[in-house]
């Protein structure tokens, strides 16, 4: 594990840590020290929501989380920065690990104070499953600790309905199936443009009727960078705080991740306070009135359908 051009991950071993990928890439990893690590997130982030790099995502978001653990410097990322760093990933695991697009690009939730789009990402089923964790907070009491939580997680999807908005991202959108050898080079060009649609000073806040207290169950902080390294996509604390504020503003550097962070909240909320078998007989209650509602080949009458 010398080279740029080496990796291998032995059998059994699954998705590599963020740190054995930056092992296996010491030159990108020696030029991302250079560079600011707010500014290089973000111009990843803004790969991510680029409907042309669906099927490339898997990479991406190692690319976001390496920015994140490793960026030290303060030089801003160029365009050939951002190329040859997807390409040096293409070429190794994470070239290897990316399947084509198997859903859509944004999908839509739905809360009683509205609908909200949010990027699929790499979590299979992301939309689908996020659904099911609102739909049993909701059932849960209005006072504290719930009713502090439900103003974070819509926060959170107000900010992910902004994105959305910002880059004219409709739910039910369809992105590249197949993933890309190298960026685009209109997807490059609209990557300072994109990056604004991530980021929200504290009057887009107000505008959008966000409270930035609200966001302090998913904001970031840089003690947290030391953890990100031995963590892998799916577990990280990145995904888990998506948004950083810094300069008097909030991004979202991890658009892709707002139905984790929410879901995680929640089940460390849940956990926290011993109700983890309460929960877990919402949740299935949940999905057998979706089943019980959902008729199969043609319809047919209803019919009582729950767990044990």
């Amino acid at each position: 594990m010398g080279t740029d051009e080496e990796f291998a991950i032995p059998q059994g071993l699954g998705t590599p840590s963020i740190e054995s990928l930056a092992n296996s890439h010491p030159r990108l990893i020696g030029e991302i020290r250079k560079l600011d690590p707010i500014a290089t997130a973000a111009s990843f982030a803004a790969l991510l929501i680029d409907p042309e790099l669906q099927a490339n995502c898997y990479r991406l978001e190692y690319l976001v989380h390496l920015a994140v653990a490793y960026g030290d410097g303060k030089a801003q990322p160029t365009q050939d920065l951002l190329q040859r760093s997807f390409k040096i990933l293409g070429d190794g695991v994470c070239g290897m690990a990316e399947d084509p697009a198997e859903d859509v690009f944004v999908s839509l939730v739905s809360t009683p104070r509205g609908s909200f789009r949010v990027l699929e990402g790499i979590h299979e089923g992301n939309g689908f499953h996020l659904q099911r964790i609102l739909n049993v907070f909701e059932t849960m009491p209005r006072n504290q600790p719930f009713q502090d939580i439900r103003e974070a997680v819509e926060a959170l999807l107000r900010l992910s309905e902004a994105v959305a908005e910002r880059s004219g991202l409709s739910a039910g959108d369809l992105g590249q199936e197949l993933p890309l050898k190298a960026v685009p080079n209109g997807s490059l060009r609209r990557v300072p443009t994109r990056r604004l649609h991530l980021q929200f000073s504290k009057s887009d806040l107000a505008h959008l009727g966000i409270s930035a207290s609200r966001l302090s169950d998913f904001a970031f902080r840089p003690s947290l960078r030391s953890a990100i390294p031995k963590q892998s996509p799916l577990h990280t604390e990145f995904e888990r705080r998506p948004v950083v504020f810094h300069e008097n503003a909030a991004f979202l550097l991890l658009p892709t991740a707002v139905g984790l962070a929410i879901t995680r909240l929640v089940i460390e909320t849940v956990i926290s306070m011993g109700l983890s078998a309460n929960f877990e007989t919402a949740l299935a209650g949940d999905f057998a009135r979706l089943f019980r509602n959902t008729p199969l080949l043609g319809g047919g009458r209803e019919r009582r359908l729950s767990f044990k």
